[in-house]
């Protein structure tokens, strides 16, 4: 996948350059010179990029609901050795995602933990 299919996806399934930023962990001007052609996609982020365009269901990043979550970092280090990442937020956004998404008993049990912390 070349820059201008990448464009050329973004702007078919109405994906913001900042969603896809976000996505792959870098700042929209990087994004914006990678799709213009300035500079070279990294292999590691265009394999990421790939998995997102290529995913069958697009959600609509328009409309989807954005919250911040706060991590002290005592919780931060607590859920990076728990399930086992790296305490950036790019990290922390994929493993809330997955476990919203997986539904996993996990879930109860961070919130169990959340709930007996407050």
């Amino acid at each position: 996948m070349d820059y201008k299919e990448i464009s050329r996806t973004l702007k078919q399934h109405r994906i913001p350059r900042t969603a896809l930023a976000e996505r792959v962990g870098v700042c929209k001007g990087t994004v914006a010179q990678w799709l213009c052609g300035r500079r070279p996609i990294p292999v590691r982020k265009l394999a990421i990029i790939e998995d997102m365009l290529r995913n069958e269901s697009h959600p609509d990043y328009n409309t989807i609901s954005a919250f911040a979550v706060r991590l002290s970092g005592r919780e931060a280090r607590r859920v990076s050795e728990r399930w086992n990442v790296r305490p950036t937020p790019v990290a922390m956004e994929r493993l809330i995602r997955r476990l919203l998404l997986e539904e996993t008993p996990q879930v109860n049990t961070v919130a169990d933990a959340s709930a007996a912390e407050a």
